[in-house]
């Protein structure tokens, strides 16, 4: 059975195709090749349109930002009016969910340093759930840049890839 990922890369691997059809250089296609880094998708904030940076959320927090897919998760950025600081890392959801808030395909973890063992703010776990509810929707676009996605990883397999201290 293929894993989300793996039918993710093919996705990718024919769009790169379809590019090359299309005149896309041979250059930008070459990193699609196996073994190889996937070419760059950008920031995928498809998955939580219409919010965007700037947005505000409910209890004083707003998005900040929204990285691209790096070490198999983008880093959704979090702050509020007392100056506090969340880096959710949405990444790929496989078994069992593992973040504060989830949808059929993605985690949203809290990443704070507590090893899941700090209790979180109510307002901030609300905010994160209305986020998932946000991409629960728009997960099944046919619009939305695939690119990205075909980097990200589950929870599980990005500690085994770099290990828990160095997701921050």
């Amino acid at each position: 059975m293929e894993s989300r990922r793996s039918i993710l890369k093919m996705l990718a691997l024919g769009g790169a195709l379809f590019a090359s059809e299309a005149g896309a250089t041979a250059s930008a296609l070459a990193s699609v090749g196996e073994g190889s880094r996937l070419p760059d998708g950008p920031e995928p904030w498809w998955l939580i349109a219409p919010l965007e940076s700037g947005s505000r959320l409910a209890r004083g927090w707003w998005i900040h930002s929204l990285s691209r897919v790096e070490q198999g998760a983008s880093v959704l950025e979090l702050r509020n009016r007392n100056g506090n600081v969340a880096r959710v890392h949405v990444c790929f959801r496989q078994g069992k969910a593992k973040g504060l808030a989830h949808t059929r395909m993605f985690d949203l973890l809290l990443m704070d340093g507590g090893n899941g063992d700090r209790s979180t703010d109510e307002h901030l776990a609300r905010v994160l759930k209305d986020v998932a509810r946000r991409i629960r929707n728009n997960e099944v676009r046919k619009d939305g840049d695939m690119r990205p996605m075909s980097r990200m990883l589950t929870h599980n397999e990005r500690v085994d890839a770099y290990g828990p201290e160095n997701l921050n």
